[in-house]
């Protein structure tokens, strides 16, 4: 491990080969992407506001897919969905790292209908950071629902 140095910035970032980890330069080959597990915990994550915290001690690379939904039993039909992500270092994390939405507004269907999409995002979380995704739904669309959420601890 090596200390960044005021010198390795005033020639504008890090020698080659380096990685800025947490301030510390750190040789690429100290944090090669091997070993890799790829965590589903969809069955104990949910996007409803619960906030979660990185507690593995790396980084956290977090994949979430929404389904966006909008039904309506007539031939027209209107309304909005989001997901909003927040990641930081407090406990009751406000920072907004991220968001997905859908809009729809449709007249003179020819039947009622069922109209989805999934959506896929992806996020770094830091180690002790925490963060959560909030959803919301206004009109017809129906409150988005969490498809999947994958975690994988990175270095």
């Amino acid at each position: 491990m090596r200390l960044i140095s005021e010198n390795d910035l005033a020639l504008g970032g890090l020698p080659i080969g380096y990685l800025n980890i947490g301030g510390e330069a750190r040789a690429h080959t100290d944090y090669r992407l091997t070993n890799l597990a790829q965590n589903n915990v969809t069955a104990s994550r949910n996007i409803t506001g619960t906030i979660y915290q990185n507690t593995s001690g790396k980084v956290k690379l977090v994949s979430i897919t929404v389904r966006f939904q909008v039904y309506k039993a007539s031939t027209s039909m209107s309304g909005a969905a989001s997901v909003v992500f927040y990641c930081d270092a407090s406990s009751s994390p406000t920072t907004q790292i991220g968001n997905i939405s859908q809009t729809i507004s449709l007249d003179g269907l020819a039947t009622s209908g069922n109209i989805y999409q999934d959506i896929p995002t992806l996020f770094w979380v830091l180690p002790n950071y925490y963060y959560k995704a909030v959803r919301s739904a206004t009109g017809d669309a129906i409150d988005p629902a969490l498809q999947y959420w994958v975690e994988s601890d990175l270095f």
